[in-house]
Order: structure tokens, then C-alpha cells, then sequence
């Protein structure tokens, strides 16, 4: 007999990966290498602090039933004539009218002067020494409406947009797409066009219509379908100066514009945008991917150091309204809520605090601690990338799954075209799956259903061979 060969076989190594901290959502770092804490789909959890915590949710505010299905939500800050508080929740109804809800009384009343065909836009005003609210539209139907009667605007032009700025009232053509109007001062009832009282601004150009107006940090900045203008609107109007600041290679999303402080955010068609009065950066690259562009009903607002969008995301393949929360100060801190099925988001306010609120199951909900969305506990989700973890060794053996959790969750684990789910059960000590997979590329998909839930310390075991 030949003499027998001896084969010999390398030893295998080990290591474990820390996922730490588990990250947000990113379309930058893509599948197959690297990049395992950022999350190829993540939705109600609050991923800011490292870790898996629920992210807040939205409860019904105790308004009484509505009188038709609500569409369009507005704050009017009132004063009555003695000084005392006299708030007003405003709603435009799928009935064409425009109904109060005064937060002293829980009293609905029908405002029989306003009727629009279309949802009206609305702003607070203080006129002759009185808060009132203006509305019009597009066909240039303005009213005004000071708590308890309402008169007609004769003259006006119609309307996209509004302001006040400079004790003008400004606003954004909706029939002539590149005219920027403005009042008579301390007088938006006054449209009559003159060196003296009102007039307006032409604007065409290659930057598209005009969208939104906004007053910021003294100036007034008219965004566009493809950039910002800047317009010193100080005492006379013949002193008023144009200035082009920003050219968007995105279209520009008029509703999405939402003033934070001391900066703007908006969103386009290629992404998040932050806007400070002089320059523009697009800060959404690890999310940018995710959000459906499609999507035409984006609305913003600023809540409690936080913007909050209205839009449409892609998870796991599914297009689905959600909502973005962003840290206008830390781009990184940012996730997205969904399950709420948002119309319309709007901050309202009462004599010691303020709210946001969003128009959702055709009623009102505000922003809470809880993890509820509209009346139940939604699912809530981490999936890591599809990659190598780090370990760039084609024979791996994915041995444990470690983590400590409160309460129960589903874990799935997939390698290469292999997918197994396990159930863990909550408690004090760290929990562990043995999936014993082997594969060259690994995802893992964390979802919880309960209340309260937290996910810390993900810890992957693999056994490799050194090829």
C-alpha cells in the first residue's frame, strides 16, 4: 500500500462583535461590508442613545366629536379684551367650513363666515390693538376673523402662502407664481397698490415658483421650487432690497419648510436640508435613500428642540406614511415613527403649556412619553445591514446572539439565503440565541411589541476560518 497523506486543517478563531452603539438608518453604508450599526430599516425606536428605547408616540386629545372629518389644523393665540386668555383650536372640515374649538370651554362652534372650497391658509395677527386670525385662499377669498365676527378683505390677491413680517403681511401668489405681495403697514386689510400702502414684488426666474414666505432672523426669505431669495423688508417699500441666496438641485418641498430655531429645515427631492439666513447644506445622506420623493403631502413643524416631517418612507420595501424627528443641532439623532397615518401637524398652545399635535384616524393626537400610537402598541423594529461584520473571512459560523432586554422580542437572523426566527422572553439577565449559522454575510432583525421595550448590549459570537 502508498503511504497515506496526512490533510491538515487550519484551527478556527473566534470573535465577538459588539453592535454598539445600534445605529440609525443608513442608505450611505451599504450592504456587504462594514458598516453593521447602522440599520437598513429602523422604525419607533429612539436609536439616539446608543441603544433600542421606545421613541414617543402620539394619544387622542380629549376633544369631543368632531362635526365633520377634520383636515387642516390652526392655532389662534387670542387675548380677549380683558387681558385674559382666550385660545382657539381652529379647523378646516371636509364640509368646506372652518370650525372653533375654545380650549377654556371644550366647545365646538361653527365660524358661518368661513367657507372655502379648498384648505385655506391662516395666520395670527394682532390688527388695531386686537388678535385676529386672517384666512384666504387661492381665489383670493380673504377674512378675517377676531374671535367672534368675520369680515371680507376686498382686494386681495390670492394666496399660496403668508407672513407677518415688519407689521406687513406678506404673502405668496397662488395664481401668479412669481409675485410676492405685501400689505399696506399695520393694515392687511389695505391691498390697494400704491408708493405708500400696498404693492408687490416680481420674481421670475429660473428658480421656479414661488412656494413659502417665512420671517427669520429679521429678514424675509421666500423659498422657491429650485432656491431661496432673501428680502430685506425694512419701514418703506421703496427700501426694499432682493437678494438670491441658494440654488436647489432638488425641487423643494413648500410644506416641508419648518423654522427651528435658529435655522430652517426643509425637505427636497434628493434630500434634508438645513438653511441658517446665509448658507445651505444637505445633512440626510445615511437616510436620504429612504424616503419616498414621491410623496407630495411632506408637512413640517418644530416641537420641543425637534422638527417633525410628515412624509413617506421605505421600509423593508413597503412605502408607508411615517413620521421623520430630527435634532436640528445632532443630524445623527434622528428616527422614524410609524403607524401613525399623519394628515396634518401643527403645535398648539394653552395658558402654561404647548403641545404637538398631528390630525391622524380623523382626530387630533399629541405628541406623549408613551409608545402608543393612536390607541395601540405598534411594532417596533431594528434590522442591521446585510453584511460581514466586520470579519472579512468567508467561512463563518454565527454561534450566539447576545442582548439584554426588559421585555420579550422576536429576533431573526439570516445568513447568506438562510433566515431563522427566535422568541426571547424579557427579564434582568442577558438573554442569548445560539443560531449556529453558517454563512459569509449576516443580518439581524430585532422587533418588540410590548411597551417599554429596550434593547442594550448586542453581542454576535462567530467562529471563523482564516482563508
Amino acid at each position: 500500500m502508498g503511504n497515506l497523506k496526512r490533510i491538515s486543517y487550519a484551527a478556527p478563531s473566534s470573535a465577538t462583535v459588539t453592535v454598539n452603539p445600534l445605529g440609525e438608518v443608513s442608505s450611505e453604508r451599504g450592504d456587504g461590508v462594514g458598516g453593521y450599526n447602522y440599520s437598513a430599516c429602523s422604525y419607533n425606536f429612539d436609536v439616539s442613545h446608543g441603544d433600542l428605547r421606545c421613541c414617543k408616540g402620539f394619544k387622542r386629545y380629549g376633544v369631543p366629536d368632531y362635526p365633520a372629518k377634520p383636515l387642516k389644523i390652526y392655532f389662534y393665540k387670542r387675548f380677549n379684551a380683558a387681558g385674559e386668555v382666550d385660545d382657539r383650536i381652529l379647523f378646516y372640515c371636509a364640509n368646506k367650513y372652518i370650525y372653533e374649538y375654545n380650549t377654556i370651554t371644550s366647545v365646538f362652534n361653527l365660524i358661518s363666515g368661513l367657507k372655502y372650497d379648498a384648505e385655506p391658509q391662516g395666520v395670527c395677527y394682532n390688527f388695531n390693538g386686537e388678535d385676529v386670525m386672517i384666512f384666504s385662499d387661492a381665489v383670493g377669498n380673504m377674512k378675517i376673523y377676531d374671535g367672534n365676527n368675520v369680515s371680507s378683505v376686498t382686494g386681495a390677491p390670492s394666496v399660496s402662502s403668508m407672513c407677518v413680517h415688519n407689521e406687513r403681511l406678506f404673502l405668496t401668489d397662488g395664481a401668479q407664481n412669481n409675485s410676492l405681495w405685501f400689505s399696506d403697514d399695520f393694515d392687511p386689510s389695505n391691498w390697494n397698490v400704491s408708493l405708500s400702502e400696498a404693492g408687490f414684488i416680481d420674481m421670475s426666474g429660473y428658480r421656479g415658483r414661488l412656494l413659502k414666505v417665512i420671517s427669520f432672523g429679521g429678514y424675509l426669505f421666500v423659498f422657491r421650487s429650485f432656491g431661496i431669495t432673501r428680502v430685506t423688508a425694512y419701514g418703506d417699500q421703496s427700501a426694499f432690497s432682493v437678494n438670491d441666496l441658494f440654488v436647489s438641485s432638488g425641487k423643494i418641498y413648500g410644506n416641508s419648510i419648518t423654522v427651528c430655531g435658529d435655522c430652517v429645515l426643509f425637505l427636497a427631492s434628493d434630500g434634508l436640508y438645513r438653511f441658517d439666513g446665509l448658507t445651505t447644506r444637505r445633512i440626510s445622506d445615511d437616510y436620504r435613500d429612504f424616503i419616498d420623493f414621491t410623496f407630495g403631502g411632506v408637512k413640517g413643524e418644530y416641537y420641543g428642540g425637534r422638527a417633525y416631517f410628515i412624509l413617506k418612507a421605505n421600509f423593508e420595501g413597503v412605502s408607508d406614511t411615517a413620521i421623520l424627528t430630527v435634532n436640528p443641532k445632532n443630524y445623527a439623532d434622528y428616527y422614524f415613527i410609524r403607524g401613525a397615518a399623519a394628515e396634518d401637524i401643527a403645535v398648539i398652545a394653552g395658558e402654561n403649556n404647548y403641545r404637538l399635535v398631528i390630525l391622524a384616524n380623523e382626530k387630533m393626537q399629541f405628541l406623549c412619553n408613551e409608545s402608543v400610537i393612536c390607541g395601540t402598541e405598534p411594532e417596533k423594529v431594528w434590522l442591521s445591514k446585510f453584511g460581514d461584520f466586520g470579519l472579512k473571512a468567508k467561512r463563518k459560523i454565527l454561534d450566539g446572539v447576545s442582548f439584554y432586554t426588559d421585555k420579550s422580542a422576536t429576533v431573526t437572523v439570516k445568513a447568506d439565503d438562510k433566515t431563522r426566527t427566535f422568541t426571547v422572553k424579557g427579564g434582568a439577565k442577558k438573554r442569548e440565541i445560539k443560531p449556529r449559522m453558517a454563512g459569509d454575510r449576516f443580518s439581524i432583525k430585532i422587533k418588540c411589541t410590548e411597551a417599554k421595550s429596550k434593547v442594550v448590549g448586542l453581542r454576535l459570537k462567530f467562529t471563523y476560518y482564516d482563508e
